[in-house]
């Protein structure tokens, strides 16, 4: 994600069309901007969680303000697109149990293991599945890695690394620290499906993940979202999960080698799979519902190239209501993300306050971004105008209130040739 100081992307906005004020700070109104991070962030709302109750007053308020300034309604004559998704609700076994050459291990759920499934069977069991170690997961031709080495993966649960296997060395292997797409968590058990495996677990490290256990921990038994499915997602892993670097140490020992081992065994190019002899049961109970959220869209169009889009985003959900903090449970998501709704609703007021830009402009606020860039990948699918024919996506997830910037900052240098020159 790319995260912009308000004047940072004023600047862009000057640069796009022919915004006309005294200077870039002119065309900013920030209690605009106040304005709509204070109610955003309200607690009338809730958090902000797709499909909750609060969903309805959430997008309104945005099409209200869009509607306000003086935007089209972008998808035909609505400030909407509707987007499908399924909800599930999991509850796991209490313990994930490992039986081993040192005896039985037992994880405990939350504390030790997590895992959820978008496959639409109410039950799911591993049964004494064999345990697979296959290093980090991955398939990539460009890098000479494969590190499942056509082993026959059907039944089997994997256990893999997250990140690269770049990650945290001196060598530049793949990106060195700097994750590729490979090296997410959504590709691991993507490729283990691919694969056949049944279940895919993926041990957590702070560094490499970029986030602490609690952050998983406290996902283990909520709701999960996904894009609604024509297949009910049956090429997909029963169990997907993960398992603390705690937990992956004793397993690991009780295998006769240790984390650090395994874990240098894993970066190396030449890896390959190893089978564990490791036993892996477990169970998993879910309900499914189907429901439609909402991105909000709204468009000024172009007077010279109007079949050409520049797109800017900026999701609009956040995590609901959760585990009290300090007697608090509501997540408002006053920065992540009420800041960069704010910013984007104040940039397209600056757009419709000068003349109009060459190009047109889409704003769009994505739904269930927290859920795995649904609402964006949705709009990816769905487009309102040809992907030939759009020419940027300037996203913004959570604000950078550091004070005043002279520079655009950009995040993913070398995963675009698109400048801002």
């Amino acid at each position: 994600m790319k995260a912009f100081n308000i004047l940072m992307l004023v600047v862009l906005s000057v640069s796009c069309s022919s915004v006309k004020t005294n200077s870039g700070e002119d065309a900013i109104l920030y209690k605009n901007i106040e304005k709509h991070i204070a109610e955003l962030s309200s607690d009338r709302y809730l958090g902000r969680m797709p499909l909750s109750s609060t969903e309805g007053i959430t997008v309104d308020y945005i099409a209200g303000q869009m509607k306000e300034i003086g935007l089209e309604p972008a998808d035909k004559e609505s400030f909407f697109q509707e987007v499908p998704l399924l909800a599930v609700n999991s509850k796991i076994s209490n313990t994930l149990n490992f039986d081993t050459p040192k005896g039985q291990l037992k994880f405990q759920k939350m504390a030790d293991y997590v895992t959820f499934s978008r496959k639409m069977e109410a039950e799911q069991t591993l049964d004494q599945s064999e345990l697979v170690f296959a290093g980090f997961g991955i398939t990539a031709p460009e890098y000479g890695r494969d590190d499942f080495q056509g082993m026959d993966l059907k039944g089997k649960t994997i256990l893999v690394f997250v990140n690269d296997p770049g990650y945290g060395t001196n060598d530049t292997y793949f990106k060195g620290n700097t994750m590729t797409y490979y090296g997410r968590w959504t590709y691991k058990f993507e490729e283990a499906a691919r694969r056949g495996a049944k279940g895919c677990l993926i041990i957590h490290e702070t560094g490499p993940a970029g986030y602490p256990w609690k952050v998983v921990s406290n996902n283990g038994e909520t709701t999960k979202l996904y894009l609604k499915p024509e297949d009910g997602y049956q090429d997909r892993c029963a169990f997907e999960g993960w398992i603390s670097q705690t937990a992956a140490e004793q397993l690991f020992s009780a295998c006769g080698t240790s984390f650090d081992q395994a874990k240098k065994m894993a970066v190396q190019k030449d890896f390959k799979p190893v089978v564990l002899p490791v036993k892996v049961s477990g169970w998993m109970k879910s309900t499914f519902e189907t429901k439609t959220s909402k991105n909000v869209c709204g468009l000024i169009r172009g007077s010279k190239r109007p079949d050409e889009v520049v797109v800017y985003t900026a999701h609009w959900d956040h995590l609901g209501v959760g585990i009290p903090v300090n007697g608090d449970s509501i997540y408002n998501g006053a920065t992540d993300n009420a800041s960069a709704v704010a910013w984007m609703l104040e940039i397209a007021r600056g757009f419709k306050s000068g003349t109009a830009p060459d190009r047109s402009i889409l704003f769009l606020s994505v739904t269930s971004e927290e859920s795995g860039l649904l609402g964006s990948g949705y709009y990816a699918e769905h487009p309102f105008f040809p992907m030939a024919k759009t020419v940027a996506v300037i996203n913004t997830d959570v604000m950078l209130f550091l004070g005043k910037f002279k520079d655009v900052t950009l995040t993913g240098s070398g995963q675009s040739n698109w400048t801002s020159g």
